[in-house]
Order: C-alpha cells, then sequence, then structure tokens
C-alpha cells in the first residue's frame, strides 16, 4: 500500500472515531424522532427510514450506548452503504483531532 493511500486511510478512521463521539443529533420530521446527521443526510443506497431503525435497533441492543451502536450499525452495512456513510462523515465532518 502506498504512503498517500495509507494516510487517506488513517483520516478516514480518525474522522469516523471522532464524529462516533461527538456527533450532532438532527430531528427527523418524519417519526419526531433524532438521530445523528450522518444517518440523515447521507446518500442510502435504500430507504432512510430502514436504516434509522437499523440503528435504534442497534441502539436497543447496546442499552443506548450510542457510540456502540454506531460501530455496530456500520459493521451491519454492506459495501455501497458502508462507503454512503463513510463519505458524509469524511466530505462534512470536520471537528476531529488532526493525526
Amino acid at each position: 500500500m502506498k504512503q498517500e493511500e495509507k494516510e487517506i486511510m488513517m483520516q478516514g478512521i480518525n474522522k469516523f472515531l471522532f464524529w462516533n463521539w461527538n456527533y450532532e443529533i438532527v430531528l427527523n420530521p418524519e417519526d419526531g424522532k433524532h438521530y445523528p446527521d450522518a444517518l440523515m443526510k447521507a446518500k442510502w443506497t435504500c430507504n432512510r427510514q430502514h436504516m434509522l431503525n437499523k440503528w435504534a435497533h442497534w441502539c436497543k441492543l447496546c442499552n443506548n450506548n450510542t457510540a456502540d451502536a454506531n460501530i455496530k450499525f456500520y459493521g451491519e452495512l454492506d459495501g455501497q452503504n458502508r462507503r454512503a456513510f463513510l463519505s458524509w462523515i469524511v466530505e462534512n465532518y470536520n471537528d476531529e483531532q488532526t493525526l
């Protein structure tokens, strides 16, 4: 793996971790509930409500520890949706501590 590719990967991991600890909550007008910004704004390949329900399921299983739920949620995504989720975070989250 080239050094440039490693840097990109490290920056993506760093952004995801800091987003996971500091994400903004936004209101979903469709159900009146609050969700992490990336879940509401990512360009999913399926119905957004399906993704929100999947995240809520993980929150319940993780006893509302949303940092753990986000990791479990991410691990359950297919490749295209994982890319959509991370793409939104990399493009929009800028409050991480730099490497």
